[in-house]
């Protein structure tokens, strides 16, 4: 028998108690349609709030990733981009009426300053808790005050605490359904973010965090991972791949840059132009390729291109070979591919995004109008197009095949990832 205790941090209001609603199955009998009525009906259009990665209904969605790939960042910037209804990663969003992120993960002057970083007038709320402070009670009455609006979570592990004793699965279970009936309850759209770590122990133990149970509680999950950190960048390549999507089809990776400069931007060109922008990794390979004056090796590009994973780098050349950016050329006497740079990219780029970046990254002029930045406080541009499965990857800027790490974390339990 499970542990009722689990339900005590649930509102009365969500439970079916006859104390409460002595008719509940009144509400369910409504609910009850005709098949053959049904077949008759036009196809339904399944609502998003933003465009073909998170339905509006079964929020909210879960944001996972390795600690430093810019899940709080992409955050903020979709807390924005809701309530000014202005698009995300390139993707049209349904304008909500307000905005809060519950940060619990960051130090409240620390958030503050991300905060401002982002934008001078950010349209979202936001407010530090203590994971003492949270219970789902508290949650109750802070989505009361933004009723219809969108809700961050910051982050999953600081609201989840089960008892050690209780059934994993069940504890899961019950607690993302009751956060869904709460968002639900008051019209909200909403995102949390977790952070995936290696279980240190075997079994229950390592479950808890784990990813079976996340995987069947939550209805939408995204996986986001970075690229490594460049000393000589002020940008970052960030990923959104779709881990789980019930209310549609799997999306295909979202590739996106954040500059951080006076400002935290994001650089990047829609899936519409004709020139897609390239990753960061990417672009270290053309700007390398187009010095040669001699055919070039795969394993020449990955022992000059420094500082990334060197299944990373193979990628990412893998990527550019596939969109015919860097097109064969010969062979080697041992038999491998000798490659060049294709001629319509021999033009020499100023940065690896396409736009002239100020030394200092405070400001940037675009070198066209597609590769504008655009400031997260106005909008967030990313790229988006192809199809999504598991053996083959296809979006602007990521190419035919996505990183190891990458395609890993799109089918890895959430708890392997470390």
């Amino acid at each position: 028998m499970h542990d009722e205790a689990i339900f005590d941090d649930i509102p009365d209001e969500l439970l079916l108690d006859d104390e409460i609603d002595s008719d509940p199955f009144a509400a369910i009998e409504r609910r009850i349609e005709k098949a053959a009525v049904v077949a008759l009906e036009p196809i339904e259009t399944i609502p998003f709030d933003v465009e073909s990665i998170l339905p509006a209904c079964d929020q909210p969605a879960l944001m996972f990733g390795p600690p430093a790939s810019m899940k709080s960042w992409l955050a903020i910037a979709l807390c924005d981009a809701m309530v000014r209804g202005v698009p995300f990663l390139g993707l049209q969003t349904r304008r909500r009426p307000s905005a809060l992120y519950v940060n619990l993960d960051a130090g409240p002057i620390t958030f503050r300053n991300r905060v401002r970083a982002v934008s001078a007038a950010p349209g979202f709320d936001i407010v530090s808790l203590s994971s003492a402070e949270y219970s789902h009670e508290i949650l109750r009455k802070l989505l009361e005050q933004y009723r219809g609006g969108f809700v961050a979570i910051d982050c999953f592990s600081s609201i989840y605490n089960p008892d050690a004793k209780s059934d994993p699965a069940f504890a899961m279970r019950t607690f993302v359904d009751g956060l869904r009936a709460l968002f639900a309850m008051h019209d909200c759209g909403g995102v949390i973010i977790d952070h995936p770590h290696r279980p240190k122990e075997k079994g229950e133990a390592g479950d808890f965090f784990g990813s079976g149970q996340k995987e069947a509680a939550f209805r939408t999950m995204w996986v986001v991972s970075a690229d490594a950190p460049d000393p000589t960048l002020t940008t970052r390549g960030v990923r959104i791949g779709c881990r789980k999507l019930s209310e549609g089809a799997p999306f295909a990776p979202i590739a996106a840059t954040i500059s951080f400069g006076e400002r935290v931007t994001i650089e990047g060109s829609s899936s519409s132009d004709s020139q897609p922008r390239t990753s960061l990794i990417e672009a270290k390979i053309l700007e390398w390729a187009r010095a040669q004056t001699t055919a070039f090796s795969r394993r020449s590009v990955v022992e000059r291109v420094r500082g990334h994973r060197t299944a990373d780098v193979r990628d990412a050349l893998e990527s550019l070979i596939a969109g015919g950016r860097i097109e064969p050329t010969g062979a080697t006497r041992g038999g491998g591919d000798l490659f060049r740079v294709a001629s319509a990219d021999c033009v020499p780029i100023s940065d690896p995004l396409g736009t002239h970046l100020d030394p200092l990254g405070s400001e940037s002029v675009p070198a066209s109008a597609s590769a504008s930045p655009i400031s997260i406080g106005d909008a967030l541009v990313g790229t988006h197009s192809g199809t999504h499965s598991k053996t083959a990857l296809t979006a602007s800027g990521i190419g035919t095949q996505s990183s190891d790490e990458f395609a890993d974390m799109l089918d890895r339990p959430i708890g392997e990832i470390a």
